[in-house]
């Protein structure tokens, strides 16, 4: 079963072709589309409804969020509660996502907490964990609230929500597993390892699951082998950009260095757009806002740390590189963009990984299907 709502922004339709035919035995998307074809009106103009209801400002009779007099995640939920005890003695996969009612205003997810604990607490009260793993995740926190361009916004978009649930006769049968699983909780994990951990689970290959994990590491490690403390972002696959190991001190936005940073960043997204010239505007530095230093090696925390004595016997090691986040918007779409860019030299920069997008864009992009463009395209 795969379930997502909100037809536009779905993980395998946004800005791709989607699925030829139904993915899964038992598929979703035709209800949503049903829905947006019966109020075509609404559907049109249905972020313009979510922002007034973000203000407290009623239009209609009915929220946005609802499907007549029921919330849509509900029926989402009601849809999965069907599935599972449709096929309660029978082999199953289920995948059940919800973008809308959190993707825009986070506030908003708040409504659904009653709802997801009544779900939950199905599943256990009727049974459907004992012979079942639950995977309970977001992919990603705030992306484009006010809270993402503050440092706890910055961990909070790199460190989504990942819970698991075990059957109690899986740990009874495989207890290292579910030791190695308890211990890489305090490891550097990512989407990788829970593909890996997914595939050891339909291959029923979590048996083998022991301490030694083979050198060199690879991208994705099973959940249930060991991970290794000293595992690095580069090693997990995780760009630089993204990688929250790391600290920072704040800098002066206002000192030539930075100045040039930003205006290679701003080139950077111009270059990437030049084939699209015909159809997006070439973008303008309007504002640097914040800049900060960032120390890959990591550094002691004065104000936190109550072992001062220590820092003369565990020094952090020197960078070897600068490496700058900055923070800016540009004109004439207001857009708002963060990078994380390494001094290569004393005039070139590099920007590592991607350039965030930190505010929304709307339709600001709509003459492009590229997804990663769309974060930069301003159409003209």
């Amino acid at each position: 079963m795969y379930a997502e709502d909100w037809p536009r922004l779905s993980t395998f339709n946004y800005a791709v072709p989607g699925f030829n035919q139904s993915p899964t035995d038992h598929y979703f998307r035709p209800f949503y589309l049903g829905i947006n074809k019966m109020r075509k009106y609404q559907s049109t103009i249905n972020e313009a409804l979510l922002f007034l209801e973000n203000q407290n400002i009623k239009v209609g009779k009915t929220s946005t969020l609802c499907y007549s007099d029921k919330p849509k995640h509900v029926l989402q939920l009601d849809y999965y509660k069907r599935f599972l005890k449709s096929y309660r003695n029978k082999l199953k996969f289920g995948l059940s996502w919800l973008n809308e009612i959190s993707h825009d205003y986070v506030n908003f997810i708040k409504l659904a907490d009653d709802d997801l604990l009544d779900f939950l607490t199905f599943l256990k009260e009727d049974g459907h964990l004992e012979k079942s793993v639950l995977f309970f995740v977001s992919d990603h926190g705030s992306r484009v609230d006010k809270i993402r361009n503050t440092p706890i916004g910055r961990i909070e978009e790199r460190m989504p929500f990942f819970s698991v649930v075990l059957p109690q006769n899986f740990k009874d049968k495989f207890p290292q597993a579910e030791t190695n699983l308890r211990t890489n909780i305090e490891r550097l994990t990512s989407p990788f390892d829970f593909y890996e951990t997914i595939v050891d689970i339909f291959k029923n290959e979590y048996s083998h699951s022991t301490n030694v994990v083979q050198y060199p590491l690879s991208r994705g490690i099973s959940l249930f082998r060991n991970i290794p403390k000293q595992r690095s972002c580069a090693d997990a696959g995780i760009h630089e950009h993204n990688c929250a190991c790391y600290t920072s001190e704040n800098i002066p936005v206002n000192n030539t260095k930075i100045e040039r940073v930003a205006a290679f960043v701003v080139t950077k997204i111009n270059r990437d757009l030049h084939h699209l010239k015909e159809k997006c505007v070439t973008l303008t530095l309007n504002k640097i806002i914040e800049a900060k230093l960032v120390h890959s090696q990591l550094k002691h925390n004065e104000q936190y740390d109550d072992k001062k004595f220590m820092h003369n016997f565990i020094k952090p090691k020197e960078d070897t590189s600068r490496r700058f986040l900055i923070l800016f918007d540009v004109l004439p779409s207001a857009a708002m963009f963060e990078a994380t860019v390494e001094e290569t030299n004393a005039i070139e920069f590099s920007v590592l990984g991607h350039v965030s997008r930190t505010n929304r864009y709307g339709n600001q992009s709509s003459c492009i299907n590229d997804k990663r463009l769309k974060l930069y395209c301003f159409c003209k």
